[in-house]
């Protein structure tokens, strides 16, 4: 499998612990929601979701042996509250997936009002979380390079259909610390 190397594998099956970040503290209530969506729109009314990308896309280093074998097709979107992007989220299937291409061609639908309405055959893997560099190579470059911290809150998991899997990464960006 071909993958784009980055030296970050910090993924680990707690939510760190960092007590330096403000921010991991005031995240504890989003770290656990089973959707983010919901959760995110009990805060504000104004949610939106805005489609970075929706292509193919190779691997990144952090995203090999969970299921999803390249060549990979990824849907990028960042989560709005009040106009202001509070998440960014990365979907990745394979290229040729029956189940999950349709699902993530859905525009600016909220990934996660078809991942929880109840109609999906899914099973979902418990959640991973770490502290991500703000330049890791996954974020897109204009949103690394404005963001006023080093590292960002993330959690992952993996949705299986099947033997088809769907790995989600969110991230959460400085401004949704004016929601919590």
């Amino acid at each position: 499998m071909k993958s784009v190397h980055h030296p970050y594998a910090g993924w680990q099956g707690q939510v760190p612990d960092e007590a330096h970040l403000p921010m991991v503290q005031n995240l504890a209530e989003l770290w656990q929601v089973n959707s983010l969506t919901s959760a995110l729109k009990s805060l504000s009314p104004h949610f939106s979701v805005t489609v970075l990308a929706l292509a193919n896309s190779e691997a990144y280093a952090d995203e090999v042996g969970f299921g999803v074998d390249a060549p990979l097709f990824c849907r990028e979107v960042t989560l709005s509250l009040d106009g202001r992007a509070v998440v960014w989220a990365r979907s990745v299937c394979h290229r040729h997936s029956r189940y999950w291409l349709p699902i993530l061609d859905c525009g600016t639908e909220p990934l996660g009002h078809r991942l929880f309405d109840g109609s999906l055959p899914i099973t979902r893997s418990a959640f991973e979380y770490a502290l991500v560099p703000a330049m890791h190579p996954m974020l897109p470059q204009a949103l690394a390079a404005a963001l006023p911290v080093a590292e960002l809150g993330a959690r992952r998991s993996t949705f299986w259909w099947g033997e088809d899997a769907l790995l989600l990464t969110e991230c959460f960006l400085p401004a949704i610390e004016e929601y919590l």
